[in-house]
């Protein structure tokens, strides 16, 4: 294949993943000056959060570590490492207009919000192109010299640019670790290809610096990327236990500088990190205790090193060193300060025992083939027998175990949990297109190498009717979309402005004098929207477990007075509630420790209904029905602001006879916890 032409090929595999990912996220833009200083509705709880971390960098000109917005009164420490935002914020300084004078967000640095808004919106899309390079490059490593190579390399840029899972988290809006992630993981297996497959000790040695590198960011981005780091430290372990000398030095060299690198990145986060006083050791949040177990990895590779300058080169002394190696790195695991417990906390935090996890749908596993063939396309089905594929290879290749044990460990974590899927989606890509291109090399007669050619176009037409789906949104639809998004933005910026300042949003060390109840699923918008703190965020009982119990027992209390009781216990002047949240009372139930089979019943004639246990909750009530701004129909709470358009508990327009309720409500207690500067009811609907 020509060289242009392969060039242009890659551009336009680029630009369609590009389109594809702005195109994901339809109804999320608009012209509306009701939605306060913004036109792009973020209603992704992640990103709505990620841009208040990114504000408050912009204000103080660092990442801040804690925020007393979460788990109100005492705060929390941050649960994502600084690199991402850290780099949002640096994008966002670069190119966000500043805010015209007298403005109100004067207090935001000098940045006008819309604009930072603007910017960092197309990041996520924008990634999606360049991870499509970086998994051509890794492909095109991976693959021997032949006439397929680059069509093969093509390939598994488009199946990537194709995958839905890696299309919705890639998103316009969705400003995210996980996107940033999966640009480093793609970036970081191509280096680390390179460097496994280099000939030259110094070739080697210089991409394992490059990768050590990505790595340590990596890490600082999403402590989960320490499970690619640890395949690496393996890849790294087969070739320097090679029957080549000159070639197993190299790779133990490597290796050492490997870890070296992405230890000296993690250092200085992990040093200035706040779990260090709440969890040391933790392998679940950023702490010293990162750092220390990079630095521990390099020991087995110098443990090799020094063994075998010392023995011959037969297997047997290679074996030695080998099991020499283990040893002295499990000891000096077992050594470190915390390790242990931090290991023994990572195992409970990801079991399914654990209630968030239970609660969150990015942590429900893909357990069908419906929902593989969604979010992977139909060559998920084919995985299995390429990833087997490659297996005699790998044996043989360290670069080759390095992919096919990086494949193999994601795909577990994303049967497990879907929230692994966009990470996975790249050695995915990879896998698929190595193994045809290993069937098609095989193939010395013309006929049947074009015969080859035309299964992986075929292969490639059938991932379109996965990315298609994103253009399936109609103009109705997207209109719809952004109306209700608008809804919930607006409710929330009335919110900001309208409300009682419960202490400084850009001081995130500040007490605050109030919080807001929820449910958890809307703290993030709750803090980046309406700059207000909140009881439960998203970030669940990760940052608090009383709170996330208490706040889920406060919603479902059928009981008027101990709902105020429990309320002023929180430390809350507002209620913030939406119809759909009764949709989730299952789960709130659950995570208030009740029983979640007392919300339904059968009638008479044996129709499931709704149970008092839930007819009878405060959720309910607050959440489902048709008052104006000022009533106040539950006891102890005056209703302030109430959206326009209304909605059932599935989200759907209302239908005569089902219960229905405004988008949005918000509530201020009334109930002894009036305060001096009480908000506008002028300003509200209705």
């Amino acid at each position: 294949m020509k060289r242009l032409a392969a060039v242009l090929a890659l551009a336009l595999i680029m630009a369609g993943a590009f389109s594809l990912r702005e195109a994901a996220a339809p109804g999320y833009q608009v012209e509306d000056p009701r939605t306060g200083e913004t036109t792009w509705l973020v209603d992704d709880p992640d990103a709505a959060y990620h841009l208040r971390r990114v504000e408050l960098a912009l204000v103080s000109g660092r990442v801040p570590g804690s925020d007393r917005y979460l788990n109100h009164p005492t705060g929390s420490a941050i649960p994502w490492p600084p690199f991402s935002d850290a780099m949002f914020a640096l994008v966002a300084s670069a190119l966000a207009d500043e805010a015209a004078a007298g403005k109100s967000n004067s207090e935001l640095g000098g940045y006008d919000e819309a604009s930072i808004e603007a910017v960092l919106v197309h990041l996520p899309p924008l990634f999606g192109a360049l991870i499509c390079l970086a998994v051509f490059a890794a492909i095109w490593s991976l693959c021997d010299r032949s006439s397929t190579r680059t069509w093969c390399a093509l390939f598994g840029a488009f199946l990537y640019a194709c995958t839905p899972i890696a299309i919705w988290y890639g998103g316009v809006t969705r400003i995210d670790h996980h996107v940033v992630i999966a640009l480093l993981l793609a970036i970081h297996t191509a280096m680390v290809t390179w460097s496994l497959r280099a000939k030259k000790s110094v070739d080697a040695m210089t991409f394992a610096i490059a990768a050590g590198i990505v790595a340590g960011m990596s890490i600082a981005s999403w402590l989960a990327a320490g499970i690619f780091v640890g395949v690496t430290g393996i890849a790294y372990f087969m070739r320097a236990l090679a029957a080549d000398e000159e070639r197993a030095q190299s790779g133990a060299r490597a290796a050492i500088l490997y870890f070296t690198a992405a230890a000296g990145i993690t250092v200085i986060p992990a040093a200035n990190s706040a779990w260090n006083a709440i969890q040391p050791g933790s392998l679940i949040n950023l702490t010293n205790g990162v750092p220390r177990g990079l630095f521990a990895a390099i020991i087995p590779f110098v443990v090799i090193v020094f063994v075998r300058r010392r023995t011959s080169a037969s297997s047997s002394s290679r074996t030695i060193a080998g099991v020499v190696a283990v040893v002295v790195f499990g000891i000096s695991l077992a050594l470190l300060p915390g390790f242990l417990s931090g290991a023994q906390e990572g195992l409970r935090w990801a079991s399914r025992e654990n209630l968030f996890m239970d609660v969150v749908a990015e942590s429900r596993p893909l357990d069908s083939i419906e929902l593989l063939l969604s979010k992977l396309t139909p060559l998920a089905l084919l995985f299995p027998l390429a990833w087997l594929g490659l297996f005699p290879s790998a044996v043989r290749s360290a670069e080759r175990a390095h992919l096919v044990l990086l494949a193999g460990v994601l795909a577990v974590m994303t049967m497990g949990q879907q929230r692994f899927g966009n990470a996975f989606a790249i050695p995915f890509a990879c896998v698929c297109a190595v193994a045809l291109h290993d069937v098609a090399r095989r193939f010395a007669d013309t006929v049947l190498r074009k015969a080859a050619l035309v299964g992986m176009a075929a292969a490639a037409l059938s991932v379109l009717p996965s990315a298609r789906s994103v253009f399936q949104t109609t103009p109705d639809e997207y209109r719809d979309l952004a109306e209700w998004r608008g809804e919930v933005v607006r409710g929330l910026r009335w919110m900001r402005t309208n409300t009682p300042s419960p202490g400084p949003w850009n001081a995130p060390d500040h007490p605050q004098d109030y919080a807001v109840l929820s449910s958890w699923g809307l703290g993030h918008m709750i803090e980046y929207h309406a700059r207000r703190p909140t009881i439960t965020t998203n970030f669940g009982s990760f940052v608090g477990e009383r709170n996330f119990v208490e706040g889920a027992k406060a919603l479902i209390e059928t009981d008027p007075k101990e709902f105020l009781r429990r309320v002023r216990e929180l430390g809350a002047d507002y209620v913030v509630v939406t119809p759909r949240l009764v949709s989730d009372l299952n789960s709130t139930m659950r995570i208030a420790g009740v029983n979640p089979a007392t919300l339904f019943q059968r009638d008479p004639t044996g129709v499931k209904r709704y149970s008092p246990a839930a007819t009878q909750s405060a959720l309910w009530k607050l959440a489902l029905h048709d008052e104006p701004v000022g009533s106040k129909h539950v006891r102890g709470t005056e209703l302030v602001w109430v959206s326009e358009r209304r909605e059932m508990t599935s989200g759907l327009r209302p239908q005569p006879g089902l219960p229905s309720g405004p988008v949005l409500s918000i509530y201020r207690l009334t109930d002894g916890r009036d305060r001096n500067t009480a908000p506008s009811l002028e300003s509200g609907r209705r």
